[in-house]
């Protein structure tokens, strides 16, 4: 919650001043697709992203601004090595990549949807390979997404 979530807003907060002034400002969210919806092993990294997208929206809602706009990028699963330093309960290094990581897009493709997005004022962009499937079950069939997402693993 202090980086997904706090960071992100106490940033928002201390500029806000600044760029409500300024002639055309874009405020970028990193969220997840878990800020979507939640998934297996990452209940609380969904739930700062979850607060994230939910406290933005509604900000932006009250503050309707015509020279702010604000998109809210969700990555998927994205080829790095930050499972690699990711920790495990005990507390030591997980030294491995997860397949999920090693199955995803790579940072440079990520970067160029982000920078497209921003250019052309998106409200929200998902950069996902697979991950499109659930979140459209999520959306339009909510039962079957629970069904299969119960079955997924998370690495």
């Amino acid at each position: 919650m202090e980086v997904n979530f706090f960071g992100q807003v106490s940033l928002t907060k201390s500029l806000w001043p600044l760029l409500i002034n300024s002639t055309h400002a874009n405020i970028v969210l990193i969220s997840s697709v878990v800020g979507t919806f939640g998934f297996s092993q990452r209940s609380a990294y969904s739930a700062s992203k979850h607060a994230l997208e939910g406290f933005f929206e509604s900000w932006m809602i009250e503050n309707n601004r015509p020279n702010i706009h604000f998109t809210t990028v969700s990555p998927g699963r994205i080829y790095t090595n930050i499972s690699y330093s990711a920790l495990k309960a005990d507390g030591t290094s997980h030294q491995q990549l997860d397949t999920g990581q090693a199955n995803g897009i790579s940072a440079e493709v990520c970067a160029e949807k982000i920078i497209k997005a921003i250019h052309a004022d998106k409200r929200k962009v998902y950069v996902v390979k697979n991950e499109i499937v659930m979140i459209m079950l999520r959306k339009c069939f909510p039962y079957l997404f629970f069904k299969i997402a119960r079955k997924l693993k998370s690495v």
